[in-house]
């Protein structure tokens, strides 16, 4: 066999092999999945989740106390995440070590158990009596995944690259952003250049690394009738558009109620309208009369000297919310 199709043939191994190790662990077959690894001290596994930090286990005896019970569980789910796909494969073989690296994507309806969304994973692999087997598994699993609402991946001219779960039924609906063909539009022409400017900003963000809270979009219904939050996300080096996130708007609008000196009362009103309500909803809302909304909204444009609403949640937004 020549060195060429050695390699070809040591590739394909090896790509089987991490496959094996998921669906072992899909099928909750502890034994199955055991025997992908090297099983010896030196292993290692290292996992790091925006939710719960960095975890280290050293030893297979730790990587197996640790993940048998997880592997276990999954029988007991009525649904499991078999769409799981691999992309993006780089695996470099020197000798008997081999590194792979590859992305995984996990259905976002998976359930927190099943780890959903897109993972950069690494796998270092070593051949034991001529079979492949793993190492090390470094997963990092980004943000993506964890998105609260509808979420959508662009690039800088706007194309679509993924889509969270249900984003799709959200755009047929959403007031301010729409899909057309493969790109993200905005409804309102005159906020075309808005979203351009900001997909923009992060790309450039992301091409010198560097990360920056999510940039709100105020973007105008389609007909003119009112306004609809967005941001717009470049964490994890992906440019990512939030159709809405409840915790970014409230933390945002808190945070620059305290800076400007905003009452309790003008702190509602003012999240009542960046999510888009009307004086008569927002006045319904907090149990209050429509004039009560109006002198609060003309309170919050002297102290902030804005004269519309547009113009006071832009102000209220162009704050970065506080990070811990």
């Amino acid at each position: 066999m020549t060195r060429h199709n050695a390699q070809s043939g040591d590739r394909e191994a090896i790509i089987a092999i991490i496959e094996a190790e998921t669906e072992a662990w899909l099928r909750s077959d502890t034994s199955g999945w055991a025997d992908c690894w090297v099983q010896a001290p030196h292993a290692q596994h290292i996992i790091a989740r925006p939710s719960v930090g960095a975890r280290v286990l050293y030893g297979f005896d730790e990587i197996a106390a640790y993940f048998t019970p997880l592997i276990e569980a999954f029988s007991s789910q009525s649904e499991r995440p078999h769409d799981v796909r691999r992309e993006n494969w780089r695996i470099s073989i020197r000798g008997d070590m081999a590194w792979a690296t590859f992305e995984q994507y996990i259905p976002l309806d998976a359930g927190e158990d099943g780890a959903p969304g897109r993972h950069n994973q690494m796998r270092i692999l070593e051949r034991v009596d001529g079979a492949w087997k793993i190492a090390a598994i470094f997963q990092i699993p980004n943000r993506i995944g964890y998105y609260a609402g509808p979420w959508v991946r662009v690039d800088r001219a706007a194309h679509i690259l993924d889509m969270g779960l249900g984003t799709a039924e959200a755009l047929r609906t959403h007031p301010a952003l729409r899909k057309v063909g493969q790109k993200l539009c905005t409804r309102h022409t005159a906020d075309a250049e808005i979203l351009r400017v900001a997909l923009a900003e992060a790309d450039e963000l992301i091409s010198v690394h560097r990360g920056k809270p999510p940039r709100p979009l105020i973007l105008n219904h389609e007909h003119g009738t009112g306004i609809s939050l967005a941001w717009v996300s470049n964490s994890d080096m992906m440019i990512v558009v939030l159709l809405g996130d409840e915790s970014l708007l409230s933390n945002t609008i808190a945070h620059a109620g305290r800076v400007f000196g905003l009452s309790r009362m003008q702190v509602r009103v003012a999240t009542a309208l960046a999510r888009g309500n009307d004086s008569s909803t927002i006045a319904r809302d907090l149990g209050v009369q429509p004039n009560t909304v109006r002198t609060h909204v003309r309170r919050m444009f002297e102290r902030l000297e804005v004269n519309s609403q547009i113009a006071l949640v832009r102000t209220l937004m162009s704050l970065d919310p506080p990070t811990h």
